[in-house]
């Protein structure tokens, strides 16, 4: 159900996006405000960890496996690259249907991605609840919680330096730093907010965070705990 949830969030974010006017300057715009702000986040999330990696000189330990979880960085890249496949579908949908049915269409879409958001949140705490993790096993994480707020600071602070250049106030911003490369969630709050360009924008800034990780991960996992 999680799964598909996210699934459908995208789906109808792409519907979303086929109602922007030009959508072809559009697009273009919204890769390159991408691309910026993906390169300024990068840049200080990867300097800071690696601060804190050298501050915290940990030997990397065995990790648990996870069952189903993918083995290769081309299998989990996969999944990802299906996700901007869907984000697409959802495009081709609106501009085939849009012109037939009008922007009732596109408004419709995003009423229902903000509720699918909302079952999608229900479902995730359920996956908590279920992974027989405790809160206290999490909040007593001292490298865990070292890592979350580096990467918070870090990433906060790329979109203070990013809104002047992406022509956002501050706190525009700030909340285009805040979605920490959760897609599907930041991708609605924005679009809700500041309109489906800016939704793309935060959408493939924070899915190509995670194509970075699974790049990344393997290769620093050894020598930098909390960089990878």
């Amino acid at each position: 159900a999680v799964n598909g949830s996210v699934y459908l969030i995208l789906l109808l974010m792409g519907v979303s996006l086929a109602g922007l006017e030009n959508l072809g300057s559009q697009l273009s715009r919204l890769g390159g405000n991408a691309l910026l702000l993906f390169s300024i986040t990068t840049v200080l999330n990867l300097g800071a960890l690696w601060w804190l990696s050298r501050q915290v000189a940990l030997k990397a330990g065995n990790s648990p496996v996870v069952k189903n979880a993918p083995t290769s960085k081309l299998a989990a890249m996969q999944g990802s690259l299906m996700l901007v496949g869907v984000v697409a579908a959802g495009v081709a949908f609106g501009l085939l249907i849009g012109p037939i049915i009008g922007e009732t269409l596109f408004t419709t879409a995003d009423w229902l991605a903000e509720w699918v958001l909302y079952a999608l949140l229900m479902l995730i705490g359920c996956q908590l609840r279920n992974s027989g993790m405790p809160l206290k096993q999490i909040l007593l994480n001292r490298l865990g919680l070292a890592i979350a707020v580096t990467l918070a600071l870090s990433s906060l602070l790329a979109g203070l330096l990013a809104a002047p250049l992406l022509s956002l106030s501050w706190n525009e911003g700030l909340a285009m730093a805040s979605g920490f490369g959760w897609y599907s969630l930041s991708a609605i709050l924005i679009g809700d907010q500041l309109g489906p360009l800016m939704g793309g924008v935060a959408f493939f800034n924070d899915l190509t965070r995670e194509l970075l990780a699974f790049i990344l991960i393997p290769l620093v996992i050894h020598r930098h705990t909390a960089l990878a």
